[in-house]
């Protein structure tokens, strides 16, 4: 399911709306390479690169995982600070994996195409953007486009995961890889 986020920069403050594509088969939020570099986003290294497989186990066309990014993600009213690694994504700018999808684990109803809030950990119910976001019961659409503004308080960073292997489900139609 695609849903519309917005995601700003820790250090540079530069903010874009993207569609992100909720894939559970990604063990990790990613954003796509290219894209990142375009949007000259806050591009960080990572200490030890981690080995990007797609899902059908092949090798990932940009090989090795190198750099991430710290960036304050928004979906609706819920807003947080995540680390997204860079790989190519083929068509795709950004994966919400299954690291955020188990930490959050929404209600998504997959026929209306709606994802419900009422399940975030108390570091995020904790940290409303702002006053009037306070409630964590948000239902956001996959066609939500509206843009809100606010912060995220806390100044709390996710921490680069420390696997060696990280797979993703890369669309097949892409013959690049």
């Amino acid at each position: 399911m695609d849903v519309y986020v917005q995601i700003t920069g820790l250090d540079s403050g530069k903010t874009c709306g993207v569609k992100a594509l909720l894939d559970s088969g990604c063990s990790t939020c990613c954003i796509d390479t290219d894209y990142a570099r375009a949007e000259k986003l806050d591009i960080q290294e990572l200490p030890q690169p981690i080995v990007a497989c797609n899902a059908d186990n092949t090798k990932n066309i940009s090989g090795r995982i190198t750099h991430y990014i710290d960036l304050r993600m928004r979906i609706g009213p819920h807003v947080e600070t995540h680390t997204f690694l860079l790989t190519c994504l083929g068509k795709a700018r950004i994966f919400i994996g299954l690291d955020w999808l188990t930490e959050h684990n929404p209600k998504v109803d997959w026929q209306e195409q709606t994802m419900k809030f009422s399940r975030c950990p108390e570091r995020v119910r904790a940290t409303p953007a702002s006053p009037k976001e306070e409630s964590t019961q948000h239902t956001t659409t996959s066609h939500e486009s509206e843009h809100r503004g606010g912060s995220l308080e806390n100044g709390s960073r996710i921490h680069v995961p420390r696997c060696h292997t990280i797979y993703c489900t890369i669309s097949t139609v892409v013959s690049t890889r």
